[in-house]
């Protein structure tokens, strides 16, 4: 139980100081007394489930990562928008096996756009899907010259390219289509979840 609380209490501690918190904002946003925030960090207190969901919520984080063995994703601070247990297979297991790696062979603090650039590598590699904002001038006669926006989409296996779907006349709201792909790459969208979600974009649903 000893392991468990100090597992749970370093959690909290390095999610609260990514965010610049301190005890007692935390204390505010959870109903908790301050004193409590502390021992909770310290491993002198085993919060149960409902407090622990409070302070999940306050950090803006999944419950899941204030459980996890920071030994095992320590490295998951630099991996901005990606949840690995949200992560499909294969590549929920590469970026553990990538995550387990880093941990084992650096003992110096990354600088996070490397690390960045790293693991976009490493995920090419493997069974994995890459989206990007794409423009171009409109051929339609009443509109040409137009600019339009589009959607190039890229699907990884075996360290290629396998294949390459591209829309180059999506819509004339680049913005629309930046946050349309900047959706499609947080969530590692498969080919055949593109489609579906395709679809719903052009019908006009909110992204």
């Amino acid at each position: 139980m000893e392991d468990y609380r100090a597992i749970i209490g370093e959690n909290i501690r390095r999610q609260r100081k990514r965010r610049h918190m301190t005890q007692e904002d935390l204390a505010d946003l959870t109903g908790m007394q301050p004193s409590s925030v502390g021992k909770i960090e310290r491993a002198q207190a085993n919060p149960n489930l409902n407090t622990l969901l409070r302070v999940a919520d306050a950090l803006e984080v999944d419950l899941p990562e204030l459980l996890a063995a920071p030994s095992s994703e320590r490295m998951n601070g630099y991996l901005h928008n990606v949840y690995l247990p949200a992560l499909p297979e294969p590549n929920r297991s590469a970026a553990r096996a990538l995550l387990q790696i880093l941990n084992d062979v650096v003992n110096i603090e990354l600088d996070s756009s490397y690390v960045q650039s790293l693991v976009a590598q490493v995920l090419r590699l493997i069974r994995h899907s890459f989206y990007e904002v794409i423009s171009s001038r409109c051929q339609d006669t009443m509109y040409r010259g137009l600019r339009v926006y589009g959607i190039k989409a890229t699907f990884y296996a075996m360290g290629r390219a396998e294949r390459v779907k591209v829309i180059p006349d999506l819509s004339t709201d680049r913005k629309a289509v930046e946050r349309f792909v900047a959706q499609l790459n947080r969530n590692f969208v498969s080919y055949d979840n593109f489609m579906d979600l395709l679809e719903d974009f052009m019908g006009g649903d909110e992204w």
